[in-house]
Parts: C-alpha cells; sequence; structure tokens
C-alpha cells in the first residue's frame, strides 16, 4: 500500500485521480476489483486493509470509485458481501489470498 501512495502522489500531484464515471480506466478497473470491497472484508476480517490516516489518497480513490452508479450496480450490496466472504476467502486462501498479504495479521479463516 505504501508502494501505491507514494506512486499516487508521484503521478497525480493534486491528490487522488478525479474520476468522472464515464471514462474508466484499467487502472481504475483494477483497484475497483481488488479494494472495491475492502469495508466488507475489514468488517470480517476484523483487519484494517486501507487506514485513511496512512494512505488517504488510496482511500479516496477507492471511495470515488464505489460512490459511481456503476460500480453500486456491479458490487452486491453490503450485507450479502458479508454473507459470502468467509466462504470465498477459505476457498482462495489456499491461493496466496491478497487480503492476507496486505494484513500484518495471520489468516482469520486458516485452512
Amino acid at each position: 500500500m505504501e508502494i501505491l501512495e507514494k506512486g499516487i502522489k508521484e503521478f497525480f500531484p493534486d491528490g487522488a485521480p478525479k474520476i468522472d464515471g464515464q471514462n474508466l480506466e484499467l487502472l481504475d478497473i483494477m483497484v475497483s476489483a481488488v479494494l472495491g470491497t475492502q469495508k466488507a472484508n475489514e468488517q470480517v476480517q476484523g483487519v484494517k486493509i486501507l487506514d485513511p490516516e496512512r494512505f488517504p489518497l488510496m482511500v479516496s480513490w477507492v471511495h470515488q470509485l464505489n460512490e459511481l452508479p456503476l460500480m453500486k450496480e456491479v458490487f452486491p450490496p453490503h450485507d450479502k458481501l458479508l454473507a459470502f466472504l468467509p466462504f470465498n476467502h477459505f476457498f482462495f486462501c489456499g491461493m496466496t489470498c491478497v487480503y492476507c498479504l496486505l494484513s500484518s495479521s495471520s489468516c482469520v479463516f486458516p485452512l
């Protein structure tokens, strides 16, 4: 996350990228795919993935993406994510879960 935050500062000196909702870039899609559900993941795992104090630009970017009507249409509602994530994590964790890599604690759903 430190590297991403530093990269945002270098490439976007005025802050997080501005998103108009009409022209998503590949990086917007990748950030949304990896971190778009981070609030639900944080709640399920009890681990803070995106700390607003440490990564303010990244948090701002993810928030802007999550507020887009397209993203609200694509991502399931928060309550459904909460029900699904423990199973999903258990299934994929053996394949190096990105959330386990990003968190400083051990996996909360060990195989």
